[in-house]
């Protein structure tokens, strides 16, 4: 009797270890900027037990073109902007590979040690209105007819002009480090005189980017950028507004603005939400407008030209939600890691 109480006893103890595991950091804790910013490995398989992939394709293909369409208004009426449409680039089996890499990119870039998650519509989305959609004929195989549905795999990516990662050569060992991105992808450096013939960003900043042996990594590496941006909008408003707004932070306007931090940058980023000066990739002092000043629908006719951070975050915004209303992808997928959370611990 006595042997089998302790039996049980050990059972016990090991059920509340595996729950504790399982169930990743306590509610409330906020990692540190060290533990965050230090050496993590990060592994990138997949388990095969469920494709979420082949049903985004299944999804997108039987998707009802007169709620489309509706769905499409009443967005661009909320927001002020046209939401971008690109079902049509995963509704094809030919296609699987894109959905699959989009999938195991946010997967891989959720394993971090700031405890940020990020989903796959988040990642389909940016990838998008990046480039992605922009450099379709390049990334993809053109078949008989001329129509292009399978993405290539097999030739290098840059980062500036079909993944928006204008500074990745800079970051990219940060990144790693951090456990944003995996040790494991390798970049191809520009030569000086490509660099020379970079264009200026969005903030009047000579682009310092850099390939990708291909698109697969390439994605990887966009996500855990786009997960890092994430983690540094929320440091910024939790240390600006406090942890109770923090709390009621939604995850509409926290897409909203990793978008601009993502394509503005990070310091632009901050003072454009906290109405603080900064200086811009110009070198200049500039003034923020503030959070309720830049994240609200666009009260002018929406430019022709993508040169305003604020006009292409929403733009993405609205574009994300026309995908997720109809459930193209989903994040409560199964992998080897558990199911990402639908919040990040930092917010709880």
């Amino acid at each position: 009797m006595h042997n089998k109480m302790k039996t049980l006893r050990k059972l016990s103890l090991i059920g509340i270890l595996a729950a504790a595991l399982i169930a990743g950091p306590m509610p409330g804790i906020v990692p540190s900027k060290q533990a965050c910013y230090s050496e993590q490995n990060v592994s990138t398989e997949l388990t095969d037990t469920f494709s979420p992939w082949k049903s985004t394709i299944r999804k997108a293909k039987s998707i009802d073109k007169d709620l489309m369409e509706n769905t499409k208004q009443k967005l661009q009426k909320k927001w002020g902007v046209r939401p971008r449409k690109y079902f049509g680039y995963v509704d094809d089996e030919r296609e699987e590979d894109l959905a699959k890499w989009i999938y195991e990119a946010a997967e891989t870039a959720s394993q971090n040690r700031c405890d940020i998650r990020i989903t796959p519509s988040e990642i389909f989305v940016m990838f998008m209105l990046e480039g992605g959609a922009h450099k379709y004929s390049i990334l993809s195989e053109n078949n008989s007819s001329g129509y292009y549905t399978k993405y290539r795999n097999n030739h290098s990516v840059s980062g500036s002009e079909e993944l928006g990662l204008d500074f990745i050569n800079n970051e990219i060992e940060i990144l790693k480090k951090s456990g944003f991105v995996p040790h494991s992808i390798k970049i191809e450096n520009y030569s000086s005189h490509e660099l020379q013939l970079q264009p200026l960003n969005e903030q009047g900043v000579r682009i310092q980017t850099a390939y990708f042996l291909n698109l697969e990594d390439g994605l990887k590496v966009l996500a855990g950028t786009f997960a890092e941006r994430k983690y540094a909008f929320l440091q910024d408003f939790k240390k600006h507004f406090g942890k109770a707004e923090l709390n009621k932070l939604t995850d509409e306007e926290t897409f909203f603005w990793t978008a601009f931090y993502f394509n503005a940058g990070k310091n632009c980023g901050k003072g454009e939400l906290t109405g603080i000066p900064y200086i811009n990739g110009r070198g200049m002092k500039q003034y923020g407008l503030g959070r309720e000043k830049v994240y609200k629908p666009l009260e002018y006719a929406e430019p022709s030209t993508n040169r305003n951070p604020r006009v292409n975050a929403l733009i993405k915004l609205a574009t994300k939600q026309w995908i997720d209303n109809f459930g193209l992808f989903t994040y409560s997928y199964q992998s080897k890691y558990g199911k990402i959370p639908k919040r990040d611990n930092l917010k709880r």
